[in-house]
């Protein structure tokens, strides 16, 4: 499943897709992601890769700052992010995908330290 910032309901829509109101970039790097995955069992490198593309650009789905474009309307990817669904498995970019390594989180270990902070926080006074 890829993600999208705009809203993927069909045509036509009982509302505004305000997504798409800023430009069709979003539907774009969606189809891209969703392509590049759409075979049967993609691995995490497939998955990866689809997060790295830099087709289309500067609509890619691994988007790049452009120093032309005023900062507050230009529209840059700040990290990726994987999940294996079921597996508590995760990992994450910081930054761009092409060059920053994605790293994986631990999950459980994640959950485990909040639920102890939770647990902490309703004993303290």
């Amino acid at each position: 499943m890829a993600h999208a910032n705009h809203f993927t309901w069909p045509a036509p829509r009982p509302f505004k897709d305000v997504g798409r109101v800023d430009g069709e970039d979003s539907v774009r790097r969606h189809a891209a992601a969703d392509a590049a995955i759409a075979i049967p069992e993609p691995t995490l490198d497939d998955v990866q890769r689809a997060l790295r593309d830099h087709d289309g650009r500067p609509s890619s789905v691994c988007a790049h700052e452009d120093p032309t474009v005023d900062p507050v309307e230009d529209y840059v990817t700040v990290t990726s992010f994987i999940t294996a669904l079921g597996e508590g498995r995760t990992w994450i970019t910081d930054g761009n995908p092409c060059v920053r390594p994605f790293e994986e989180l631990d999950v459980d270990a994640l959950l485990d330290r909040a639920e102890g902070a939770g647990t902490a926080a309703a004993a303290a006074p």
